[in-house]
């Protein structure tokens, strides 16, 4: 589409669904041009990215964006995907499918001089990854509190970033979670004390 031109297509693992950030300029509206298409940024670390939410703050320079990513390429027509089809809802059965994990990244909005050609505007400034035991990972949102991050979504895992470990009751149900991330560095937040401390399970 119209983003082609941003996407590196030389990298070696080729993305097969990428997410996207724009930078639309909506500061001088007017009725010829009522915003102005800047750039923005094709996300492509993983070969499937879904991005699910965003979060920013005023006068923060920073943006930061929730997404779910996999390197599973199985396709909703494959047979062992009961109850899974490509005429699924597309807001809950994805084109790949695959044990989802959480990616948070950092980005930084550069300020570049209009152009009528698409610019890359967005730099990541850091980016973290979070898997669970085996069981996808769905995210539903993002917030910045202070100095935290605040993500909530589910999962059917017992990984201890998000509030499970091999003991929950209901282990492989799929369960609600809030897990609390570092916004500096993208580490779970008191990650060196108790399981408490950094998510809760909601079941």
């Amino acid at each position: 589409g119209f983003m082609d031109k941003l996407y590196d297509k030389a990298q070696l693992d080729e993305s097969k669904q990428y997410g996207m950030l724009l930078d639309v300029d909506i500061a001088s509206p007017s009725w010829d041009e009522p915003f102005h298409l800047v750039g923005g940024r094709v996300m492509q670390e993983s070969r499937v990215i879904y991005p699910q939410a965003i979060a920013t703050a005023p006068n923060d320079q920073w943006i930061y964006v929730a997404s779910q990513e996999t390197d599973s390429l199985l396709s909703l027509d494959d047979s062992s995907l009961v109850s899974v089809s490509s005429e699924g809802d597309p807001m809950r059965f994805y084109k790949y499918a695959g044990n989802y994990r959480l990616t948070i990244g950092r980005y930084r909005l550069d300020k570049v001089a209009v152009s009528s050609e698409l610019q890359n505007t967005f730099t990541r400034t850091w980016g973290e990854i979070y898997a669970d035991t085996d069981a996808a990972v769905h995210v539903a949102g993002i917030a910045e509190v202070g100095e935290i991050l605040l993500v909530v979504g589910t999962t059917n895992g017992t990984s201890t970033v998000f509030g499970g470990s091999g003991s929950i009751t209901g282990a492989g149900t799929l369960d609600g979670f809030i897990s609390k991330f570092d916004k500096e560095t993208g580490h779970p937040y008191g990650a060196s004390s108790s399981v408490e401390s950094i998510s809760r399970r909601i079941q």
